[in-house]
This record gives structure tokens, sequence and C-alpha cells, in this order.
């Protein structure tokens, strides 16, 4: 089936599966993965929560040996969900899917929580504790406050809103964001692959979708970089919004 219609249908859908658009995902550029033997594994996982809740659901994966990488952050591998299942590495977004599967598989309801510079997971019965699975700790929001501090050099502090439930759309826009900052973003054939998943996703930021426009010029595709610039035109004004008309004019002429 192809990715971008599967992904499509699955964030259309009335409660989106991220496991199932994280397959559409590792799905790119021809890869062709096993789902029976991941999903095998992720029944395995399941079967060992012993108490299914976000304690629960987190310490298995640290006790099952899900953790992040030692080396190679920005390797394809760890956001392929079922490399990252298989292998039991993976970044914090990918672990969190795995997380959110795992629990839905042992009957615990977890959210995607996707803080500035880290994502963790959630659940409505502990608004105020977070699951770090690519830590393998349950944390508090003070805990959360630390980390964005930490990572944003002191530049920035929790903001209200951080740690609400981030909608499926937003999640698979990072995670594709993730891996265009990546080695394949420098490959123009996966890139292109990757900019076809993006253009389903609903939603989209408005700066998320101006570099989209970006990559599909370099690409050569300019009808559809300037679909996509007529879509950041429709929430801009003035000569912002002039100058993005003319580029889209302009796109158009080189289509024809």
């Amino acid at each position: 089936m192809d990715p971008r219609s599967e992904l499509a249908r699955v964030l259309a859908s009335p409660r989106p599966s991220l496991f199932d658009a994280a397959w559409c995902v590792a799905q790119v550029a021809g890869r062709v993965p096993d789902r029976a033997d991941v999903e095998a594994v992720l029944d395995v996982v399941a079967a060992c929560v012993r108490r299914a809740d976000l304690d629960g659901v987190v310490a298995t994966l640290r006790d099952c040996g899900f953790t992040g990488p030692r080396v190679g952050y920005d390797d394809p591998r760890h956001s392929m969900i079922d490399l990252v299942v298989t292998a039991r590495v993976g970044i914090p977004i990918s672990l969190a899917i795995v997380a959110i599967e795992v629990g839905r598989r042992a009957g615990a309801d977890l959210l995607a929580i996707g803080m500035p510079g880290h994502f963790l997971v959630g659940s409505a019965e502990q608004p105020d504790r977070f699951g770090d699975p690519f830590h393998g700790r349950v944390i508090d929001r003070d805990e959360c406050a630390a980390i964005v501090r930490r990572l944003a050099g002191g530049a920035r502090s929790l903001h209200p809103g951080d740690l609400d439930p981030t909608p499926p759309g937003a999640v698979v826009a990072r995670m594709l964001n993730n891996l265009i900052a990546g080695p394949w973003g420098r490959d123009l054939v996966r890139l292109a692959a990757l900019c076809d998943l993006q253009m389903v996703v609903p939603h989209l930021a408005t700066a998320e979708r101006f570099a989209l426009a970006g990559r599909l010029e370099l690409l050569g595709r300019f009808d559809d970089a300037a679909t996509q610039l007529d879509e950041v035109a429709a929430h801009t004004a003035g000569s912002a919004r002039r100058r993005l008309d003319a580029r889209v004019v302009a796109h158009r002429a080189r289509y024809n």
C-alpha cells in the first residue's frame, strides 16, 4: 500500500493510531518492514506489564531494554518504528510511540506529550507525572521544566501548554522533521519521499509549511510548492502576502 495514501487515511480517522502513522513513515523510500515480527515483539512486551498505568509501562520498557542510542542520535534507524521495536533503541519520540502502543495493548491509555526539545508520554489519570522512555523514568513538572531550561541554555522556560497532549498530526510532523534534519534530508530521493508524507499531514504549522515549500522548490516540484505557499499566504497579510502571491504565480508559470 502507498505510504502517503495510508498515512492520510490514518490521520483522518477519529482516533488516529500513532503506531500506524509511524508504520507509514517506516515505509519511506520503498522500505518494506515485516509487521508481523514487530507485532509479536510488542505483544511480548505488553504481556510483561504488571501495572497498566504510566509507571508500569515505562518501567516495563526500561526492564525490557528499550533505551536511547549511545551514538548516532540522528541515525534514521532510530526513527523507523520497526527497527526501534526490534533493536529496542530509539530517539524520544519513537520510544514514546512504542510506550503508547505497549500501553494500549496492556490496557493503559497513554498520551503523546511533545514538550519542547524532548518527547514524553502522559496519562489523564496522572496529570502531573510524565513518562520519559528515553531515560526509563517517570518525572514531575519541575523536572520537565529543568529539562527545558537545560536544553534551551536557560533562554526558555516551561510555558503553559508545553505539557499538553500533542495532536497526532503534529507528532507525525515532528517525526518527519527529525528525519529531514538528519542524513536523509541530504538524499534527494528520500527527501522527496519524506515531503510526500509531510504534504498529507493536516494542520501543519505555518513555519513547517513554508519550509516544506522550500524543499519542494529544491526538488523542482513547483506546482506542489505553490500549493503549500498558497496555504501560507492564506494566513499572511500585507507586503509579505504580496511576495508570497508573486512566488506562487512564478512557480505555476514554471510548472506550465
